[in-house]
């Protein structure tokens, strides 16, 4: 059964499940490719492209109903566009995990 989380989200966007598993489907490889250059953006102090790279994460994920990598990135995208610090690699690792598990309790809940 679906969480009530899907089905908010199905009827926010009036979408399908099957348009929302395409959307979640892009969300994870977008996803994939934004956390690299974010890392690659706090490597170089480049606190600007990195807190750009959470802007758009927190984005793609509050739309699609994953809400505390919503708030994690939110979280990091304020952090970041402040100043980066020791503790920003390991916050964006944190970010990665938080992801991971919420899509994995996504897609356990679409099965």
């Amino acid at each position: 059964m679906l969480s009530q989380k899907i089905q908010d989200t199905l009827e926010n966007f009036d979408i399908d499940l099957d348009e929302y598993k395409e959307f979640l489907g892009d969300l994870e490889t977008n996803f994939n490719e934004l956390t690299p250059i974010a890392r690659a953006a706090i490597e170089d102090s480049d606190a600007s492209a990195a807190s750009d790279q959470m802007h758009s994460i927190k984005g793609s994920a509050g739309s699609l109903g994953l809400n505390i990598t919503y708030e994690k990135a939110q979280e990091l995208e304020q952090q970041y566009k402040n100043s980066l610090d020791e503790n920003s690699l390991a916050n964006l690792d944190e970010l990665i995990k938080i992801f991971k598990e919420e899509m994995a309790e996504i897609h356990e809940s679409l099965q």
